[in-house]
């Protein structure tokens, strides 16, 4: 899997991490038993399924606050640069969501899975891939109309005091996602030894 090290940060890179993360999750949902996706190796880690709802939960708040900002106030790309790199502060954010995991995160509320089995259902793998999906078609419009990704701006979800660009999130998804995938595949090897 390609890391925010490696980065060029143009359209095709942003839209190859999404389409990594949907083959990943494809390729860890067909060889998993379901009941092994929702189990949780100890009461205070999270399953397979809960790191997958998280995702899409995280992923759909970051999506709701872009989409009307790419619709309403595009800023084109003036030239033929096509690459839009993240801000210091954010590849920052991004080097410590990358795994192996440097830090542990406390998850905030807003972006934390449901804890009851039948709530972590409400969002399964299938979600998270048309959450990916969403966010492939999102920037092949970026692309479509020469949106600079690093002019148009939102309010972090987290930190609304914090601005960033559409590529900081871009990146910063992606990363995070790297992250819980990650995650999901050492959570599962526990539950198989």
């Amino acid at each position: 899997m390609m890391s925010a090290q490696t980065a060029t940060y143009s359209y095709a890179w942003f839209i190859h991490q999404f389409e990594q993360a949907g083959e990943s999750v494809r390729s860890l949902v067909s060889r998993t038993d379901a009941d092994l996706l929702h189990r949780q190796p100890k009461a205070s880690e999270w399953s397979a399924a809960q790191c997958f709802a998280h995702l899409t939960v995280y992923g759909n708040i970051y999506h709701s606050l872009m989409q009307p900002r790419i619709k309403a106030n595009p800023r084109h790309i003036k030239g033929q640069t096509a690459t839009f790199p993240p801000g210091l502060f954010w590849r920052g954010i991004m080097w410590l969501f990358e795994p192996p995991y440097r830090l542990k995160l406390k998850t905030i509320p807003s972006f934390a899975p449901q804890t009851q089995k039948s709530s972590a259902d409400s969002y399964t793998a299938d979600d998270f891939l048309d959450l990916q999906q969403k966010f492939i078609d999102q920037l092949n419009y970026c692309r479509q109309q020469r949106i600079a990704l690093c002019e148009v701006k939102i309010k972090n979800p987290a930190l609304p005091i914090l601005r960033m660009t559409l590529s900081d999130c871009y990146g910063v998804i992606a990363a995070h996602q790297r992250r819980h995938l990650y995650q999901v595949r050492k959570t599962l090897q526990k539950l198989r030894c």
